[in-house]
């Protein structure tokens, strides 16, 4: 086997191998090829994977923020609806505020009358007090009381003076039922207001307590809506958290595909430069054999025409090729 020396190879440091090192090299390289190759599919379908998970995350999360924030719509409308109901029941509470006040005042004048009805009726007498409860009856039994004693001729002093003493007392008794009847005349006047008041107000106050329950609804309705945006964004946050992980975890991957992919091609490279070195050191050997066959066989044709001989026909030529003949 002839020696190569630097001058016959592309690579320097080649030349400094045997080809036992160089086969083995090339069987090393060949199995890292292989493997590569394997890993670098490995790789490549597990990045391809993550990505087509990390698709199906960005989508879950946007499903579930788009759902969340539907959510978060409907929660502020219903906050909206939630806050114009309350400011309608402040303006009805605003306009209730000032007819309880009336009844109030309404209800201690009443109280007030009443009171003074109580003292007048005392100063009546109790036994016959409906006979003169009206002025008018009292007139009559005053006339009633004259007329006696005017057509009445047989009277006594004593009876006289009865009949007058009546008449007196019903006088008396006249002007306090026209106190009365004033004052009652005034209650039923402060009655009539304060039940209309009174209609007014429960009017206002229905539609106070409808507002209110219309308003707790609408609050139900607040609260159940921003409760499932939380629910939805929560679920949401998790997905994104996913996705990162997964998206991290794709970048690792790629990466390492990437550098499988690198080093398949530096082992390609290095294997067609082993493979090189090592066809060219055959055909270098092979040619060396062929010139050294080449050169005896010139010998010995040269020497049989030098002593006359007959000469094959490739003794011939290689004599014809080395300019002999």
């Amino acid at each position: 086997m002839a020696v190569t020396n630097v001058s016959e190879t592309s690579n320097p440091k080649l030349a400094e191998l045997s080809m036992y090192e160089i086969e083995e090299q090339i069987e090393t390289l060949s199995m890292e090829l292989g493997q590569l190759q394997t890993k670098r599919e490995e790789y490549r379908k597990k990045r391809d994977e993550l990505n087509q998970k990390a698709a199906e995350l960005a989508e879950r999360r946007n499903t579930f923020n788009e759902k969340a924030r539907i959510f978060r719509e409907t929660a502020l409308e219903e906050k909206q609806n939630r806050d114009a109901v309350n400011q309608k029941i402040n303006e009805l509470k605003n306009e209730l505020k000032p007819i309880e006040d009336e009844i109030s005042s309404l209800e201690a004048q009443k109280q007030e009358i009443i009171e003074q009805v109580e003292s007048l009726e005392e100063l009546l007498p109790k036994k016959g007090r409906r006979q003169i409860s009206r002025s008018k009856d009292i007139e009559k039994q005053i006339q009633s009381l004259e007329f006696k004693l005017q057509t009445t001729s047989n009277l006594t002093v004593e009876q006289e003076s009865v009949i007058i003493n009546q008449i007196a007392e019903l006088e008396s008794y006249k002007s306090v039922v026209q106190q009365l009847q004033e004052l009652k005349r005034r209650l039923r006047a402060l009655d009539s207001n304060i039940n209309y008041l009174y209609r007014r107000k429960n009017k206002l106050k229905d539609l106070i307590n409808n507002k209110s329950s219309l308003s707790r609804q609408y609050h139900k309705n607040m609260l159940q809506a921003f409760t499932q945006a939380d629910v939805f964004k929560k679920r949401a946050d998790e997905y994104h958290q996913e996705l990162l992980e997964t998206r991290k975890e794709a970048t690792k991957m790629h990466q390492m595909f990437v550098e499988a992919s690198q080093r398949l091609r530096e082992v390609v490279v290095e294997l067609k430069m082993l493979r090189d070195e090592r066809r060219n050191r055959i055909n270098r050997q092979r040619q060396q054999h062929i010139d050294e066959v080449t050169d005896q066989a010139f010998q010995e044709a040269y020497e049989k025409y030098k002593a006359g001989k007959k000469l094959e026909f490739d003794e011939f030529w290689i004599l014809v090729k080395k300019g002999i003949i």
